[in-house]
Protein backbone atom coordinates (compact mmCIF):
# COMPACT_ATOMS: atom_id res chain seq x y z
CA UNK A 1 0.00 0.00 0.00
CA UNK A 2 1.45 3.08 -0.91
CA UNK A 3 2.16 5.62 2.14
CA UNK A 4 2.65 9.22 1.68
CA UNK A 5 5.61 11.76 3.59
CA UNK A 6 4.44 11.39 7.37
CA UNK A 7 6.46 12.29 10.56
CA UNK A 8 8.48 9.04 11.44
CA UNK A 9 7.76 9.59 15.03
CA UNK A 10 4.48 9.79 14.97
CA UNK A 11 3.39 7.22 13.01
CA UNK A 12 5.73 4.79 15.07
CA UNK A 13 3.45 6.28 17.79
CA UNK A 14 0.66 5.37 15.40
CA UNK A 15 1.86 1.78 14.51
CA UNK A 16 2.58 1.03 18.27
CA UNK A 17 -0.96 2.08 19.11
CA UNK A 18 -2.14 -0.28 16.26
CA UNK A 19 -0.20 -3.39 17.34
CA UNK A 20 -1.15 -3.18 21.24
CA UNK A 21 -4.37 -5.37 21.19
CA UNK A 22 -2.25 -7.82 18.71
CA UNK A 23 -0.74 -10.75 19.52
CA UNK A 24 2.31 -11.72 17.37
CA UNK A 25 -0.09 -11.68 14.38
CA UNK A 26 2.21 -12.27 10.90
CA UNK A 27 -0.62 -10.97 8.75
CA UNK A 28 -2.62 -7.87 8.85
CA UNK A 29 -6.35 -8.05 8.60
CA UNK A 30 -8.83 -5.50 6.20
CA UNK A 31 -9.44 -3.94 9.62
CA UNK A 32 -6.11 -3.38 10.27
CA UNK A 33 -5.51 -1.97 6.86
CA UNK A 34 -8.36 0.47 7.78
CA UNK A 35 -7.14 1.61 10.95
CA UNK A 36 -3.45 1.63 9.44
CA UNK A 37 -4.80 4.08 7.21
CA UNK A 38 -6.50 6.25 9.54
CA UNK A 39 -3.26 6.38 11.66
CA UNK A 40 -1.80 7.54 8.47
CA UNK A 41 -3.69 10.75 8.26
CA UNK A 42 -3.69 11.22 11.91
CA UNK A 43 -0.49 11.46 11.75
CA UNK A 44 0.61 12.66 9.05
CA UNK A 45 3.25 15.47 8.93
CA UNK A 46 0.70 18.81 8.47
CA UNK A 47 3.95 20.92 6.32
CA UNK A 48 3.38 17.95 3.65
CA UNK A 49 -0.60 16.48 3.85
CA UNK A 50 -1.27 13.86 1.73
CA UNK A 51 -2.74 14.65 -1.95
CA UNK A 52 -6.17 14.00 -2.54
CA UNK A 53 -4.90 11.61 -5.67
CA UNK A 54 -2.53 9.72 -3.03
CA UNK A 55 -5.93 9.63 -0.98
CA UNK A 56 -7.99 8.20 -3.52
CA UNK A 57 -5.16 5.73 -4.44
CA UNK A 58 -5.07 4.35 -1.58
CA UNK A 59 -8.78 4.23 -0.93
CA UNK A 60 -8.69 1.81 -3.70
CA UNK A 61 -6.04 -0.17 -2.57
CA UNK A 62 -7.79 -0.58 0.48
CA UNK A 63 -11.28 -1.53 -1.88
CA UNK A 64 -9.58 -4.15 -3.25
CA UNK A 65 -8.42 -5.85 -0.25
CA UNK A 66 -11.54 -5.38 1.20
CA UNK A 67 -12.84 -7.39 -1.84
CA UNK A 68 -10.12 -10.05 -1.62
CA UNK A 69 -11.38 -10.50 1.93
CA UNK A 70 -15.21 -11.19 1.26
CA UNK A 71 -13.86 -13.25 -2.10
CA UNK A 72 -11.71 -15.70 0.60
CA UNK A 73 -14.59 -15.89 3.00
CA UNK A 74 -17.45 -16.39 0.38
CA UNK A 75 -15.27 -19.29 -0.96
CA UNK A 76 -14.41 -20.73 2.41
CA UNK A 77 -18.48 -20.98 3.24
CA UNK A 78 -18.63 -22.96 -0.43
CA UNK A 79 -16.65 -25.00 0.74
CA UNK A 80 -17.52 -25.74 3.78
CA UNK A 81 -21.13 -26.08 2.80
CA UNK A 82 -20.34 -28.68 0.11
CA UNK A 83 -18.17 -30.69 2.82
CA UNK A 84 -20.81 -30.42 5.27
CA UNK A 85 -23.48 -31.98 2.14
CA UNK A 86 -21.09 -34.70 1.25
CA UNK A 87 -20.55 -35.57 4.79
CA UNK A 88 -24.57 -36.44 4.67
CA UNK A 89 -24.42 -37.93 1.72
CA UNK A 90 -21.55 -40.07 2.86
CA UNK A 91 -23.91 -40.80 6.23
CA UNK A 92 -25.76 -43.79 4.03
CA UNK A 93 -22.56 -45.94 4.19
CA UNK A 94 -22.91 -46.64 7.76
CA UNK A 95 -24.03 -50.13 8.35
CA UNK A 96 -23.11 -51.06 4.97
CA UNK A 97 -20.16 -53.65 3.89
CA UNK A 98 -17.75 -51.66 1.29
CA UNK A 99 -14.65 -53.51 -0.87
CA UNK A 100 -11.64 -51.50 -0.60
CA UNK A 101 -8.25 -52.10 -0.84
CA UNK A 102 -7.05 -53.11 3.47
CA UNK A 103 -5.08 -55.75 4.62
CA UNK A 104 -7.44 -56.82 8.24
CA UNK A 105 -10.42 -58.07 8.44
CA UNK A 106 -12.67 -59.96 10.88
CA UNK A 107 -13.12 -63.66 11.49
CA UNK A 108 -16.21 -64.16 12.27
CA UNK A 109 -18.69 -67.50 12.90
CA UNK A 110 -19.68 -66.77 9.62
CA UNK A 111 -16.19 -67.61 8.43
CA UNK A 112 -13.47 -65.21 6.49
CA UNK A 113 -14.71 -62.44 3.45
CA UNK A 114 -13.74 -63.27 0.42
CA UNK A 115 -10.95 -61.16 -0.74
CA UNK A 116 -9.97 -60.49 -4.38
CA UNK A 117 -6.29 -60.77 -4.85
CA UNK A 118 -5.19 -57.88 -7.62
CA UNK A 119 -1.42 -57.78 -8.95
CA UNK A 120 0.40 -55.35 -10.93
CA UNK A 121 1.31 -58.22 -13.73
CA UNK A 122 0.31 -61.47 -14.23
CA UNK A 123 1.94 -63.51 -11.66
CA UNK A 124 3.26 -67.25 -12.40
CA UNK A 125 2.26 -67.52 -8.17
CA UNK A 126 0.58 -66.18 -5.48
CA UNK A 127 1.34 -66.03 -1.78
CA UNK A 128 -1.17 -65.43 0.78
CA UNK A 129 -0.33 -64.69 4.25
CA UNK A 130 -2.82 -64.13 7.33
CA UNK A 131 -1.39 -63.12 11.05
CA UNK A 132 -3.47 -63.98 13.82
CA UNK A 133 -3.72 -60.54 16.30
CA UNK A 134 -0.21 -60.93 17.73
CA UNK A 135 1.33 -60.72 14.40
CA UNK A 136 2.13 -64.42 14.08
CA UNK A 137 1.81 -66.01 10.51
CA UNK A 138 -0.33 -68.63 11.50
CA UNK A 139 -1.22 -69.58 7.08
CA UNK A 140 0.74 -69.51 3.84
CA UNK A 141 -0.30 -70.47 1.05
CA UNK A 142 -0.12 -70.09 -2.54
CA UNK A 143 -2.80 -70.01 -4.45
CA UNK A 144 -1.38 -69.86 -8.46
CA UNK A 145 -0.86 -68.08 -11.17
CA UNK A 146 -3.33 -64.86 -11.94
CA UNK A 147 -3.57 -64.10 -15.26
CA UNK A 148 -5.58 -60.54 -16.72
CA UNK A 149 -6.83 -59.04 -13.40
CA UNK A 150 -7.72 -59.99 -9.87
CA UNK A 151 -8.77 -63.50 -8.71
CA UNK A 152 -11.07 -64.19 -5.55
CA UNK A 153 -9.91 -66.13 -2.30
CA UNK A 154 -11.58 -67.11 0.51
CA UNK A 155 -9.71 -68.27 3.76
CA UNK A 156 -11.13 -71.26 5.09
CA UNK A 157 -10.35 -70.23 9.03
CA UNK A 158 -7.75 -73.05 9.62
CA UNK A 159 -3.82 -72.53 10.36
CA UNK A 160 -1.06 -74.16 8.56
CA UNK A 161 -1.59 -77.51 10.73
CA UNK A 162 -5.33 -77.74 9.71
CA UNK A 163 -6.62 -76.14 13.13
CA UNK A 164 -9.24 -73.97 13.30
CA UNK A 165 -8.75 -70.15 14.28
CA UNK A 166 -10.58 -67.99 16.82
CA UNK A 167 -13.49 -65.46 16.15
CA UNK A 168 -10.94 -62.34 16.16
CA UNK A 169 -9.12 -59.47 14.38
CA UNK A 170 -7.06 -61.14 11.45
CA UNK A 171 -4.75 -59.38 8.98
CA UNK A 172 -3.81 -60.57 4.82
CA UNK A 173 -0.93 -59.72 2.44
CA UNK A 174 -0.24 -61.09 -0.83
CA UNK A 175 2.57 -60.83 -3.16
CA UNK A 176 3.22 -62.15 -6.72
CA UNK A 177 5.94 -64.13 -8.41
CA UNK A 178 6.42 -63.94 -12.23
CA UNK A 179 7.50 -67.09 -14.40
CA UNK A 180 11.52 -65.53 -13.37
CA UNK A 181 11.01 -65.69 -10.10
CA UNK A 182 10.60 -61.62 -9.26
CA UNK A 183 8.25 -60.56 -6.93
CA UNK A 184 5.43 -58.71 -8.82
CA UNK A 185 3.40 -55.68 -6.50
CA UNK A 186 -0.19 -57.40 -5.00
CA UNK A 187 -2.87 -55.50 -3.55
CA UNK A 188 -6.00 -57.03 -1.17
CA UNK A 189 -9.22 -55.87 -1.82
CA UNK A 190 -10.88 -56.83 1.39
CA UNK A 191 -14.67 -56.40 2.97
CA UNK A 192 -15.45 -54.16 5.58
CA UNK A 193 -18.56 -52.70 8.05
CA UNK A 194 -19.06 -49.33 7.76
CA UNK A 195 -19.09 -48.03 11.61
CA UNK A 196 -18.22 -44.69 11.03
CA UNK A 197 -17.23 -41.57 9.09
CA UNK A 198 -15.10 -38.08 9.79
CA UNK A 199 -13.47 -35.11 8.30
CA UNK A 200 -10.13 -35.07 7.58
CA UNK A 201 -7.69 -31.95 8.27
CA UNK A 202 -7.58 -32.07 4.67
CA UNK A 203 -11.42 -31.54 4.35
CA UNK A 204 -11.78 -35.27 2.83
CA UNK A 205 -14.26 -37.86 4.01
CA UNK A 206 -12.91 -41.33 5.82
CA UNK A 207 -14.90 -44.09 6.87
CA UNK A 208 -13.64 -46.00 9.87
CA UNK A 209 -14.88 -49.64 9.41
CA UNK A 210 -14.90 -52.19 12.27
CA UNK A 211 -11.85 -53.18 12.22
CA UNK A 212 -10.79 -49.79 12.50
CA UNK A 213 -8.86 -49.22 9.42
CA UNK A 214 -10.31 -45.78 7.69
CA UNK A 215 -10.64 -45.52 3.62
CA UNK A 216 -11.46 -42.50 1.58
CA UNK A 217 -14.25 -42.57 -0.79
CA UNK A 218 -12.52 -42.80 -3.37
CA UNK A 219 -10.56 -45.93 -2.08
CA UNK A 220 -14.41 -48.08 -2.25
CA UNK A 221 -14.73 -50.28 -5.19
CA UNK A 222 -18.34 -51.85 -4.42
CA UNK A 223 -20.98 -51.29 -1.51
CA UNK A 224 -23.43 -54.08 -0.73
CA UNK A 225 -26.42 -53.67 1.89
CA UNK A 226 -27.46 -55.61 4.58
Amino acid sequence: MFISTVNSADLSKGMEELNKPSSDRTQLDRDDFMELFVKQLQYQDPMNPMESADMASQMAQFNMVDLMYKSNEAMDKLVEATQQRSLMNSVSFIGKEVAYEGNKFELTEEGAPTFKIRPEDNTASTIITIKDPLGRVIRSLDIGEIESGEKAFKWDGLNDAGEEMPEGSYTISAIGRDIEGNDVETSVLTMGLVKGLNLSEDGSIKLTMNTEETAGLEEIESVFGR
